[in-house]
This record gives structure tokens, sequence and C-alpha cells, in this order.
């Protein structure tokens, strides 16, 4: 989890020009709990291969310079933004770490006291919207995270073949003055390698659907509900040893989501 507190300033240089310049102070809680206990079949002799238990929370913090434009030219209207990388290190408080026969330098980066390179990447956002009609909107909107230089525990950032590309379409109409209704859509494209998923952390290429509405209950007073799915892509990672054990393998990573939201708003 990670918790910004964002502060910023915005200024209107003309009638079609606005800029703004602000940073999200970030605090992140995370970590891991859990245990594992692996042996091969009998028809294999049975080994153990695996045998340990891990209890360590993480915590940190840091601070991201954001810079932005909107344009509005007519019916359209044009935006970027961009968040600097932020450089940050989260440290352990590790509660247990019971690991027989595992190397030291696997168990160093979950050790108590321990600091772990966890960099928010850097990230650039640019969109364009145009009014269809009075009453109906459409924009377009393309995210890029630069993931292969945010540092990771090990340089794992290196194992990645390109950044993160987000492609992102919505349409928004007001039906009647006191209700509005959106869609949307996005797809999202790791770039990913065997190298860098792991049973600890791992990513799936997706795509996501969402639709929402508002109603206006006066000037002053309107309340939001947005409702959206995500489609995760498996990925398959196959090993001629797996986890050194001489055996062929397969993991296959996959995940879901499904987010549901409600706001309330006024207007000054």
């Amino acid at each position: 989890m990670i918790y910004g507190v964002q502060l910023g300033l915005s200024y209107r240089i003309n009638d079609w020009l606005s800029v703004y310049a602000g940073g999200r102070m970030n605090y992140v809680k995370s970590g891991y709990e859990g245990y594992l206990k692996a042996q091969l079949k009998q028809d294999f002799g049975g080994t153990q291969l695996m045998n340990l238990a891990l209890d360590c929370e993480q915590t940190g913090w840091g601070v991201t310079p954001i810079i932005g434009a909107d344009v509005k030219l007519g019916k359209w209207n044009l935006a970027a933004k961009y968040e600097i990388k932020t450089n940050l290190n989260i440290e352990n408080k590790t509660n247990t770490l019971d690991a027989p026969g595992v190397p030291e330098e696997v168990l160093k980066p979950y050790a108590d006291g321990e600091q772990t390179p966890s960099d928010i990447p850097a990230f650039l956002s640019v969109a364009a919207g145009y009014e269809i009609l009075h009453n109906l909107r459409a924009s377009v909107e393309y995210h890029f995270f630069d993931d292969k230089h945010a540092g990771m525990l090990n340089d794992r950032q290196k194992t990645l073949k390109h950044g993160t590309h987000e492609y992102l379409a919505g349409i928004e109409w007001d039906i009647i003055k006191e209700l509005t209704i959106s869609g949307g859509f996005q797809k999202t494209n790791y770039g990913l390698s065997n190298d860098f998923q792991t049973d600890t952390s791992f990513y799936c290429s997706s795509y996501s659907l969402g639709f929402g509405a508002r109603v206006n209950f006066n000037e002053s007073w309107s309340i939001d509900v947005a409702y959206f799915w995500t489609n995760y892509d498996d990925y398959t990672k196959t090993t001629e040893s797996y986890n050194n054990t001489g055996v062929k393998g397969t993991d296959v990573y996959s995940r879901t989501n499904k987010i549901f939201g409600l706001s309330l708003n006024y207007h000054f």
C-alpha cells in the first residue's frame, strides 16, 4: 500500500493555457507474511525442498515532483502530466525469518533492518478530449511508466524488456441535467520476462472495462458511483530445473480485480 498526500498550484496563463506544479508525499507500508513447505513426490525420492516461514513488515517514504499543462482549443482539450521518479527505500521490521538451509544471500533482503530499493517510476500521461455535442464528450489517453529505470531489489528492473505502456479511451454523456453516465477502456502492457517474474512479486498484462454515473442533486451537491473489472493475461513460466531440483517445472501467474467506487462531492 502506498498512501499519498499531494499539494500543488495551478496557474491560468491565458484563455487557452494553464500550468501546474506540485508534489506528492508517499508513505509505503508493505511486507510478506506466510510459509512454504515443499517436497518431491515419493517416486522422485521424497526429498524436502523447502520449509520456511516469513513475517516481515516494510515501511518507507519518498517525494514525487509533478508538473502539468492543460490546453483548451475550441472543442478540444489537451493535457499532459509528468511525475519525476521517486527515490524510495523500504526498511524491514522482521518478526519471523525461519528458513533452514537457505543461503544467506537469499535471505538477506528480508532480514531485520535491511533496506530495499523500491522506487516509484517516472510517469508520463498525455490526453486529448473532444466535445462531440454540448452534452457528449470523448477522450483518449496514453501512459508510460519508466519501470526499467526505477530501482528494485537486486536490480530486477533491468530484466524488463521495456517500461509499461497504457492506452485508455472513454466517453461521457449528460443524459439530463441531473444525470451523467460514462464508460471507459484501459489496456496495460508490461515488458515482462521470465527473470522478472517471481513467486513473491509478479505482474500480468491486462485490459479493464469500467462504467460510472453522476447524479446532480443541485448546483453544489452531487454523487458519483463507478465500477470496473480487470481481465489479466496468465503468464506461464517454465524452467528446466525447477528451484534447482533438476526437474522441469511450470508456474502460471494470474490474478483478478474488481473495484467499486462511491464519492460525495460538494462544489464551492
